[in-house]
């Protein structure tokens, strides 16, 4: 869309890097390597910024679209790590 004037039309500004250092909460980023709508960079801008427990999961070969179901084992691992569970115990719901 880079040819239209998006810019124009656009009256709400997201501006979460300005807004993450005040995260009361472990926060978890993550990213598909290829995703082409919002660039990796500023996913690890993100993860940056924050300042209390967090961690970032670089999906390889993960699009904006697809990167919950390639990269599954990777947010398993990575949450399991951030709120100091184990990654091999499966929580079952009843």
């Amino acid at each position: 869309w880079g040819w239209l004037p998006v810019s124009l039309l656009i009256t709400q500004r997201f501006e979460a890097v300005r807004r993450v250092p005040d995260i009361g909460s472990p926060l978890l980023v993550v990213h598909g390597g290829d995703d082409r709508l919002i660039q990796p960079e500023l996913g690890r801008k993100l993860f940056e910024a924050a300042t209390g427990r967090k961690a970032f999961v670089l999906v390889e070969g993960g699009s904006h679209h697809n990167t919950n179901s390639v990269g599954q084992a990777q947010y398993r691992v990575a949450l399991a790590s951030l709120f100091g569970l184990r990654p091999d115990i499966q929580v079952v719901k009843n």
